[in-house]
Protein backbone atom coordinates (compact mmCIF):
# COMPACT_ATOMS: atom_id res chain seq x y z
CA UNK A 1 0.00 0.00 0.00
CA UNK A 2 1.51 3.45 -1.30
CA UNK A 3 0.48 6.47 0.88
CA UNK A 4 1.14 9.58 -0.24
CA UNK A 5 1.89 12.32 2.35
CA UNK A 6 2.65 14.86 0.31
CA UNK A 7 1.08 18.36 1.07
CA UNK A 8 -0.40 21.42 -0.52
CA UNK A 9 -3.15 22.25 -2.20
CA UNK A 10 -4.59 21.27 -5.47
CA UNK A 11 -5.25 23.55 -8.86
CA UNK A 12 -8.49 23.29 -7.95
CA UNK A 13 -8.39 24.63 -4.78
CA UNK A 14 -6.27 27.57 -5.02
CA UNK A 15 -8.74 28.31 -8.38
CA UNK A 16 -11.78 28.91 -5.92
CA UNK A 17 -9.67 30.55 -3.88
CA UNK A 18 -8.74 33.01 -6.54
CA UNK A 19 -12.51 33.49 -7.86
CA UNK A 20 -13.73 34.44 -4.49
CA UNK A 21 -11.50 37.37 -4.08
CA UNK A 22 -11.76 38.47 -7.26
CA UNK A 23 -15.80 38.93 -6.60
CA UNK A 24 -14.74 40.72 -3.28
CA UNK A 25 -12.72 42.92 -4.99
CA UNK A 26 -15.39 43.96 -7.92
CA UNK A 27 -17.75 44.49 -4.82
CA UNK A 28 -15.20 46.97 -2.78
CA UNK A 29 -14.45 48.83 -6.00
CA UNK A 30 -18.27 49.47 -7.08
CA UNK A 31 -18.80 50.62 -3.17
CA UNK A 32 -15.52 52.93 -3.42
CA UNK A 33 -16.86 54.40 -6.33
CA UNK A 34 -20.35 54.83 -5.68
CA UNK A 35 -19.22 56.12 -2.13
CA UNK A 36 -16.92 58.83 -4.67
CA UNK A 37 -20.17 59.49 -6.39
CA UNK A 38 -22.19 60.16 -3.23
CA UNK A 39 -19.23 62.81 -1.91
CA UNK A 40 -19.18 64.37 -5.03
CA UNK A 41 -23.00 65.18 -5.30
CA UNK A 42 -22.99 66.32 -1.49
CA UNK A 43 -20.05 68.66 -2.05
CA UNK A 44 -22.00 70.13 -4.69
CA UNK A 45 -25.57 70.53 -2.80
CA UNK A 46 -22.90 71.98 -0.03
CA UNK A 47 -22.02 74.46 -2.61
CA UNK A 48 -25.58 75.35 -3.47
CA UNK A 49 -26.44 75.73 -0.41
CA UNK A 50 -23.85 78.15 0.49
CA UNK A 51 -24.57 80.42 -2.69
CA UNK A 52 -27.94 80.42 -1.90
CA UNK A 53 -27.29 81.55 1.60
CA UNK A 54 -25.07 84.47 -0.11
CA UNK A 55 -27.71 85.35 -2.91
CA UNK A 56 -30.81 85.79 0.26
CA UNK A 57 -28.18 87.68 1.83
CA UNK A 58 -27.54 89.93 -0.97
CA UNK A 59 -31.39 90.48 -1.42
CA UNK A 60 -31.73 91.23 2.21
CA UNK A 61 -29.44 94.10 1.52
CA UNK A 62 -30.92 95.41 -2.00
CA UNK A 63 -34.43 94.26 -1.72
CA UNK A 64 -33.85 92.39 -5.29
CA UNK A 65 -31.79 89.36 -6.94
CA UNK A 66 -31.30 91.58 -9.63
CA UNK A 67 -27.47 92.65 -9.77
CA UNK A 68 -25.76 89.79 -7.84
CA UNK A 69 -22.33 89.24 -9.23
CA UNK A 70 -22.19 86.32 -11.74
CA UNK A 71 -21.45 82.99 -10.16
CA UNK A 72 -20.18 80.57 -11.86
CA UNK A 73 -17.75 77.33 -10.56
CA UNK A 74 -16.31 74.43 -11.31
CA UNK A 75 -16.09 71.03 -8.16
CA UNK A 76 -13.53 70.06 -7.19
CA UNK A 77 -12.77 74.04 -6.48
CA UNK A 78 -10.44 75.27 -9.89
CA UNK A 79 -10.69 71.89 -11.14
CA UNK A 80 -10.01 71.81 -14.92
CA UNK A 81 -10.34 69.64 -18.22
CA UNK A 82 -11.42 66.20 -16.84
CA UNK A 83 -11.04 66.45 -13.28
CA UNK A 84 -14.16 68.61 -13.37
CA UNK A 85 -16.97 67.02 -12.15
CA UNK A 86 -19.80 69.33 -11.65
CA UNK A 87 -20.28 72.96 -13.51
CA UNK A 88 -22.44 75.37 -11.12
CA UNK A 89 -24.30 78.24 -11.87
CA UNK A 90 -27.21 80.58 -10.89
CA UNK A 91 -29.63 82.40 -13.29
CA UNK A 92 -32.65 84.52 -13.10
CA UNK A 93 -35.28 81.99 -13.52
CA UNK A 94 -38.09 84.10 -15.59
CA UNK A 95 -35.35 85.51 -17.67
CA UNK A 96 -33.11 82.69 -17.75
CA UNK A 97 -29.55 84.99 -18.15
CA UNK A 98 -27.62 85.54 -15.02
CA UNK A 99 -28.51 87.95 -12.55
CA UNK A 100 -26.61 91.14 -13.49
CA UNK A 101 -28.08 90.44 -17.06
CA UNK A 102 -30.37 93.76 -17.77
CA UNK A 103 -32.97 91.31 -19.09
CA UNK A 104 -33.09 90.07 -15.03
CA UNK A 105 -36.53 90.67 -13.00
CA UNK A 106 -34.73 89.90 -10.13
CA UNK A 107 -37.54 87.97 -8.56
CA UNK A 108 -36.26 84.73 -8.32
CA UNK A 109 -33.16 82.53 -9.17
CA UNK A 110 -32.02 79.03 -9.54
CA UNK A 111 -28.40 77.19 -9.26
CA UNK A 112 -27.91 74.61 -11.11
CA UNK A 113 -25.09 72.21 -10.74
CA UNK A 114 -24.45 69.95 -14.46
CA UNK A 115 -22.88 66.62 -13.84
CA UNK A 116 -19.97 65.87 -16.02
CA UNK A 117 -21.06 64.43 -19.46
CA UNK A 118 -20.79 60.25 -19.25
CA UNK A 119 -20.35 60.18 -15.34
CA UNK A 120 -22.85 58.78 -13.02
CA UNK A 121 -23.41 61.65 -11.63
CA UNK A 122 -26.76 63.50 -10.57
CA UNK A 123 -27.21 67.01 -12.19
CA UNK A 124 -28.71 68.92 -9.16
CA UNK A 125 -31.40 72.15 -8.95
CA UNK A 126 -32.18 74.17 -6.05
CA UNK A 127 -34.11 77.68 -6.67
CA UNK A 128 -35.67 80.32 -4.92
CA UNK A 129 -39.27 78.73 -4.86
CA UNK A 130 -37.78 75.80 -3.02
CA UNK A 131 -37.57 73.08 -5.47
CA UNK A 132 -34.32 70.99 -4.22
CA UNK A 133 -33.99 68.26 -7.08
CA UNK A 134 -31.88 66.01 -8.89
CA UNK A 135 -32.14 63.63 -12.19
CA UNK A 136 -29.28 61.93 -14.03
CA UNK A 137 -30.19 63.38 -16.96
CA UNK A 138 -29.01 67.06 -17.20
CA UNK A 139 -31.25 68.10 -20.08
CA UNK A 140 -34.34 67.15 -18.08
CA UNK A 141 -32.73 70.00 -15.15
CA UNK A 142 -34.60 73.00 -15.69
CA UNK A 143 -34.60 76.75 -14.05
CA UNK A 144 -37.91 74.96 -12.10
CA UNK A 145 -37.83 71.52 -11.75
CA UNK A 146 -36.25 68.56 -12.79
CA UNK A 147 -38.37 66.45 -14.30
CA UNK A 148 -41.18 63.68 -12.71
CA UNK A 149 -40.45 60.47 -11.20
CA UNK A 150 -40.88 58.47 -14.14
CA UNK A 151 -37.97 60.51 -16.01
CA UNK A 152 -36.13 59.84 -13.23
CA UNK A 153 -36.39 62.92 -10.55
CA UNK A 154 -35.40 62.60 -7.12
CA UNK A 155 -35.88 64.60 -4.03
CA UNK A 156 -32.38 66.14 -2.07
Amino acid sequence: MNIRSEKGFTLIELLVVVAILGIICVGIVRGFTRYNANAEETRAQKEMMDLALQVEKYRSENFTFKGFPKTTMTLPLNATGNNIRYSLSIVDIDSGSDLTNSKSTGYSWAIKAVAKEGSSNYSLLLNSYGERCKNLSASRVTNTDCGDAIQGSKQW
